[in-house]
């Protein structure tokens, strides 16, 4: 440790009011690396829409009085399968799946480029040995930690699940002249024309982007109609059958629209809707955050998702953007549609613990039974 990073003073502290909280926050944003979803655009929407019983605290790392390094964090007990006590620690988090279906994603501490690693790894150096009254930690959709960093933290258990992300480099879909199809994979492309194709025969097919909030919220109800209507008809609730999800986007929507970081895109063809996208759009990265489409238009070769979006990458990279992020998942159309991926992990940090040992043995032992009754049950 050199004598910069001795002088880093980190702690785990109550919230301060929230203009401090802020303008705070907003400085160190400026010289950060931040996404949409570490920014005061996400963090400050969350904190005004959690209900008051839900009390994040601010890691916060200083060096005089200058913020280093900041991130929020909720301490939630649960009880796993009913029957296991948990003591745990979530970063820009409830831990409460009510109140954590918006999902973060591309998540992270909010850090000083100039001194990101050393920052982080105080940080991370805090919240394990000084204030460590937790038993797991959750670090949900995190792209900036490397297994390396997590497996160095002595004394912890790290369980990790990885989600591919799947994106395009709008500087590529430039350099055909805009021609976002010609890089495509053959299937894909012949599946997005020959649906083309069949729409036209509706009428012209037109992308409108809402300019105003009244608009973004009227496209935002549209998208939502069809996005229940699809999920209800496989018997899932759909995200807007949770009122917090719902509220939160509201809430969000008036408050950034007018700075740019909110995109909600229509596409009709003659006078039917084909459907919605609702976007976020970060220092030239545009997420693509949910979509509500219509698979009634036409009988078949019905692919409203993969036309829509590759005409919002299209007009994405007309207009100067440099990054169309599907967001994590395995879904065909994200890998059919991202000419790049890379990895999303949802990290748990485990104390070393009796009960998570016999968990683990009981687990263990739960899937072996599992595969003894499946081979049986298999004709001779």
């Amino acid at each position: 440790m050199n004598a910069l990073e001795q002088d880093i003073y980190v702690q785990l502290i109550e919230l301060p009011p929230r203009e401090q909280l802020k303008r705070e926050w907003l400085e160190l944003e400026a010289r950060s690396e931040s996404s949409f979803f570490t920014s005061w655009a996400w963090i400050g929407c969350w904190l005004a829409c959690l209900p008051a019983h839900i009390q994040p605290r601010l890691l916060r790392a200083t060096r005089g009085k200058e913020v280093l390094g900041m991130g929020l964090a909720v301490s939630h007990n649960f009880r796993r399968y009913r029957v296991l006590p948990v003591k745990a620690l979530f970063l820009h988090a409830t831990g409460d799946p009510f109140f954590d279906e918006i999902t973060i994603e591309h998540n992270g501490f909010l850090v000083d480029r100039t001194m990101a690693p050393a920052v982080i790894a105080q940080l991370f150096d805090h919240i394990v040995t000084r204030d460590g009254d937790w038993e797991e930690l959750y670090l949900n959709g995190f792209t900036e930690i490397t297994g390396t960093q997590l497996l160095s933290l002595t004394g912890l258990r790290v369980k990790r699940k990885q989600q591919c992300s799947y994106f395009v480099n709008l500087e590529e879909v430039r350099a055909t002249g805009g021609d976002y199809l010609s890089l495509l994979g053959q299937n894909t492309r012949y599946n997005i024309r020959r649906s083309i194709k069949e729409y036209a025969k509706h009428g012209p097919m037109t992308l409108t982007v809402a300019e105003n909030i009244d608009q973004a919220l009227e496209f935002l109800a549209g998208l939502k109609q069809l996005h229940q209507a699809y999920w209800q008809s496989r018997d899932k609730p759909g995200a807007f059958a949770n009122v917090f999800f719902e509220s939160f986007h509201h809430s969000l929507i008036r408050t950034r629209f007018a700075s740019g970081e909110i995109q909600l895109l229509r596409v009709t063809v003659g006078d039917r809707t084909l459907g919605y996208l609702y976007n976020f759009v970060h220092y030239g990265k545009v997420h693509n955050y949910q979509s509500g489409f219509d698979y009634t238009v036409c009988e078949k070769k019905n692919r409203p998702g993969w036309v829509i979006h590759s005409l919002a990458v299209e007009y994405n990279a007309t207009h100067g953007h440099t990054i169309y992020d599907f967001l994590a998942g395995d879904s065909d159309y994200k890998s059919a549609l991202g000419l790049h991926s890379g990895k999303m992990e949802w990290i748990v940090l485990q104390r070393k613990r009796f009960k998570f040992r016999l968990e683990d043995i009981l687990l263990r032992i739960k899937r072996k039974f599992r595969t003894i009754s499946l081979t049986r049950r298999q004709p001779s």
